[in-house]
């Protein structure tokens, strides 16, 4: 696990999630930080997702894979998509802001790899490209699922709405990151 970010400046980015979730849906103005509230982890140029969860089930996840911004930014933009743009769910009501626990991943950069075999589940994240599709998996769902490297890497396929067994072709594109999470109490 790597450690980009103190437990402060993560819990400030969860409280920053928050913020940013409720504001979206309630349709208030999105919270504006000032120089002395963004700490000094948060101007690294890291990625973000942002994962909603409800009693443990998924209720919104999205992430933002943009290495030219700041990752307090990269938050903000992860938090509106999982409250509201997460194709999978309806937009989050604000019935359910109080049942949401959230959970921010905090992604290093992309690393191609030459093969799957190079892929760790357990250690890695995983982004495949190929025929212009691409699907991302965070380490934790390989964590959650009990996915062996092959079951996951099927599921990817799945995702980016291609045959099972794609991620065996010659042009599969694979690259890996490392992680380290936060999560509300």
């Amino acid at each position: 696990m790597n450690t980009w970010l103190t437990p402060e400046e993560g819990g400030a980015l969860l409280a920053l999630a928050r913020e940013t979730i409720e504001a979206t849906v309630v349709e208030s103005p999105l919270p504006e930080l000032r120089d002395g509230q963004i700490l000094q982890g948060h101007k690294l140029p890291l990625g973000a997702f942002v994962t909603l969860k409800i009693q443990g089930e998924l209720r919104g996840c999205i992430g933002e894979m943009n290495w030219e911004r700041p990752v307090y930014r990269n938050v903000i933009h992860a938090a509106i998509g999982s409250a509201i743009r997460d194709p999978r769910f309806e937009p989050l009501g604000a019935m359910e802001l109080t049942r949401i626990r959230i959970e921010t991943t905090i992604l290093g950069a992309l690393q191609q790899i030459p093969s799957a075999e190079e892929f760790d589940p357990l250690r890695h994240g995983i982004q495949l490209e190929l025929g212009g599709r691409r699907a991302v998996f965070l380490p934790q769902v390989a964590q959650e699922t009990g996915w062996g490297r092959e079951m996951l890497l099927e599921n990817l396929c799945l995702k980016a709405g291609l045959v099972r067994d794609a991620w065996k072709r010659p042009q599969s594109v694979f690259k890996i990151f490392t992680t380290q999470e936060f999560v509300e109490m």
